[in-house]
């Protein structure tokens, strides 16, 4: 009786330290080497991901964006997840056309249609505006050359994932898309272009020479060249 209460009381021992020893290694400091690494990875991943460099540099919608000095929310993701596009951290309220019409009206050389319709490709609208007669391009310009004012498209696209976005937006000192019409690139007329509203997704045209929320957004990755940091494959908010 004495000989199996011990065997009894030794194998509940031997018990204890297997289950202690996976639990030990499974928390990432453990004896078995490969679990311990790959915890390590998890661990440096998760950190990435925090910071901005995603898991391996692979993002996902949602996650925050942080390269080459450039930070912002992904929105959407090709290849992968190595690449997509980010929409910014800030926005500002601005008019898409200069205020004073009547002043562009006395210069006949001056088209009042833009012809930046482009209902997918912002970096293309964005491009063809001038710095001058555009204050949304200026606030663009400012931000850096690899940003640009967004489709009506992809502002869309931005409101599908805005629960995502904000959170994110949020955890990193941003300011969140509210309940508020936002100014997309694209025109829909000679004196409206369109807009998209944060909190129902409707799409409405206002006069250009309103002030509208703005934001910018930009392809990632970002490249490095000798004069700064610019879009791949260029740069959309080139000076005119």
């Amino acid at each position: 009786m004495k000989k199996q209460l011990t065997m009894t009381f030794l194998m509940t021992i031997v018990l204890i330290v297997v289950i202690g020893s996976s639990i030990f290694a499974t928390n990432c400091t453990g004896p078995l080497s490969k679990d311990r690494n790959d915890c390590n990875a998890i661990i440096e991943n998760q950190a990435d991901s925090l910071y901005g460099l995603g898991n391996n540099g692979i993002y996902r919608v949602g996650d925050y964006y942080n390269r080459d000095f450039v930070e912002g929310v992904v929105f959407e993701v090709t290849n992968g997840g190595r690449e997509g596009k980010i929409v910014s951290l800030h926005q500002t309220d601005v008019a898409w056309y200069n205020q004073d019409r009547e002043y562009w009206l006395q210069d006949e050389s001056i088209k009042w249609n833009e012809a930046v319709d482009n209902e997918w490709r912002g970096e293309l609208n964005t491009n063809m505006l001038s710095h001058k007669k555009h204050p949304i391009k200026k606030w663009c310009k400012d931000m850096g050359s690899n940003w640009y004012i967004p489709s009506k498209q992809e502002l869309l696209e931005i409101y599908r994932s805005k629960d995502l976005i904000n959170a994110t937006i949020s955890k990193n000192k941003g300011e969140i898309l509210g309940s508020y019409y936002y100014w997309s690139s694209t025109e829909c007329s000679d004196d409206y272009a369109w807009s998209v509203e944060m909190e129902t997704g409707e799409v409405k045209s206002y006069n250009k020479c309103a002030d509208l929320h703005t934001i910018a957004v930009s392809y990632f990755p970002i490249n490095n060249e000798e004069e700064g940091v610019s879009l791949k494959p260029m740069q959309w908010c080139k000076e005119d």
